[in-house]
């Protein structure tokens, strides 16, 4: 964004829902997040990992800040929206501020590859994150389930039909999070209360997650992705890994424009590597070639890396960098989104005219110079039809 744009970040005394939150980056932000006064929230699949966070992060938490930890796998609409609930249920109240830290990569060449490992490349990449920021199913009426009726403007009552026990609830205020909660525990399945009433209508939406939740609850808060180098560009060894960065930044694209009428932010970091327990295991699988291409690019830290997301965050920035040569390639490939600053923007777009396509002629100077080493390496497996 202009340079001249302030701040709107301000964590302390606001909740953070930060996914992938048990290890790398994740963890980091969330000490981060709860130096700076911030409830928090972390989400990871590992509950054992989740745990040892949490023994970590504790002594950070100070009186009239909570944390929270959560077992989930968010690469399904369903989980994701049962996870954001539990988060509302136990800070009580919609998360300000989405931290979309979980992903992982498993580099390999597209001839190793099965459709597997593209659909949980896509599914590791870019579903972990887009179901978690908007997911919802098509609206369903209330009064298939519910009837409201209200007699004044402090009181309602809710009859619940359709379950094996005639059920009424009477609410001494109307109280959306409270209908939403006290109603949940009455209904069985994945039924859940749109969080928000409409004069003596409110409807049922199944698995309604954090867009829409910040709309109806209007939320000023941020959304922040978290993308990748390899969401401008990429090279050999990640075909299962890119497609889905690319795509984060064309959601994230939309979503800046349209959340323009909501007052939600919308962020996106496109971080160089991150010396995380992500990064170790994506090496066992990275071809040598995709190594050598990278081997100039030393991983940063999860607590530098926090710190840079942090300090995007504070100028406002809309596509936050953690690197040099990342930042030429947003030069070269931001499209029509906001910059950084104007006048920085402007040297690096003069630099990226020529450097970039050096960088490029490089990149495929080195991946020539390994054809032989991996035809030779398809020959030993038997990979060729032809001239074997």
């Amino acid at each position: 964004m202009p340079f001249w744009s302030k701040s709107k970040f301000q964590p302390g005394g606001k909740i953070c829902y930060i996914t992938g939150g048990s290890s790398g980056l994740g963890k980091a932000l969330a000490g981060d997040m709860l130096k700076q006064g911030a409830s928090v929230t972390i989400l990871a699949r590992d509950i054992k990992k989740l745990q040892e966070a949490e023994e970590e992060l504790k002594p950070l938490v100070l009186p009239g800040q909570k944390l929270q930890i959560i077992s989930a796998d968010l690469m399904s609409s369903k989980t994701s929206s049962e996870a954001l609930d539990q988060a509302i249920e136990f800070h009580g109240r919609i998360p300000e501020y989405i931290f979309n830290c979980a992903g992982f990569s498993q580099p390999r060449f597209l001839v190793d590859s099965t459709p597997e490992d593209w659909q949980k490349g896509l599914d590791g990449t870019y579903w972990v994150q887009a179901w978690t920021a908007f997911v919802g199913s098509s609206p369903l009426p209330l009064l298939n389930l519910l009837s409201l009726s209200s007699d004044s403007n402090t009181h309602c009552t809710v009859h619940i039909r359709n379950i094996p026990k005639h059920t009424q609830l009477s609410f001494d205020r109307i109280d959306p999070l409270e209908i939403l909660h006290k109603t949940r525990k009455h209904v069985p399945g994945t039924t859940s209360v749109q969080d928000e009433l409409y004069a003596e209508e409110i409807l049922m939406i199944d698995n309604q997650a954090a867009i829409k939740k910040m709309i109806s609850h209007r939320v000023k808060g941020k959304i922040i992705f978290v993308s990748s180098f390899l969401g401008y560009t990429s090279f050999v060894g990640y075909t299962s890994y890119s497609p889905g960065k690319y795509a984060l930044r064309g959601l994230a694209d939309a979503l800046r424009s349209e959340m323009l009428l909501h007052n939600v932010d919308i962020h996106i970091y496109m971080s160089a590597g991150i010396d995380s327990p992500g990064f170790v295991e994506e090496n066992k699988t990275k071809p040598e070639i995709t190594k050598k291409i990278e081997e100039g690019d030393s991983p940063i830290s999860p607590e530098e890396c926090s710190r840079l997301l942090i300090r995007g965050l504070n100028k406002n920035h809309y596509q936050i960098i953690s690197h040099l040569v990342t930042d030429l390639m947003r030069m070269t490939s931001k499209g029509a989104v906001p910059g950084n600053n104007v006048v920085v923007d402007f040297f690096l777009w003069l630099i990226s005219g020529p450097g970039v396509p050096v960088w490029r002629m490089i990149t495929d100077w080195q991946i020539r110079r390994a054809r032989v080493g991996v035809e030779r390496d398809l020959v030993v497996k038997g990979f060729y039809e032809v001239g074997k």
